[in-house]
């Protein structure tokens, strides 16, 4: 039979898990924003597991993503579930997610930034590789249409 000391243990034990499910979200509510203050402008996903739920006919598989990505123009951290019936998606932002989902997504946050720090280079790369391209063809230009092409900049400004 349940008693009183029973209960107020229960009480303290629920409690307990309150404030560390409050730091869980402390601590995701700053992992956003230290990922929005890198400015790295750039969106990444790291699958983290996949259900089979057997519906009426089939077996339908939803995958998971910890999502780094502009929602609404804000970035945001998120769980984003594919649909693979479907193929439909939809994001979640990080606080809305389960608290169970939100736990496992933790484990995935090292290779989400390692993801946008690889796609940041990439970019990188892309546009210092525009800009040889298009210096190198203003070079290759008669000298009095290169002068218009140096001239850019400054109208852009």
């Amino acid at each position: 039979m349940i008693n009183a000391d029973m209960l107020n243990e229960a009480a303290k034990g629920l409690k307990n898990l309150e404030d560390f499910i409050t730091r869980l979200d402390t601590g995701l509510v700053g992992v956003e924003k230290a990922l929005t203050d890198l400015d790295l402008g750039v969106e990444s996903s790291i699958e983290m597991g996949v259900d089979m739920v057997e519906g009426s006919e089939d077996v339908v598989a939803k995958t998971y993503s910890l999502t780094f990505s502009k929602n609404n123009s804000k970035w945001q951290l998120g769980v984003t579930t594919l649909f693979a019936s479907s193929g439909n998606t939809r994001f979640s932002p990080i606080l809305k997610c389960s608290r169970d989902m939100r736990i496992q997504s933790v484990s995935y946050l090292d290779q989400l930034l390692a993801s946008m720090m690889d796609q940041a280079a990439s970019i990188t790369k892309a546009v210092e590789d525009a800009i040889n391209a298009l210096d190198a063809f203003a070079e290759a230009m008669p000298s009095s249409k290169a002068a218009e092409v140096e001239d850019i900049p400054e109208i852009i400004a």
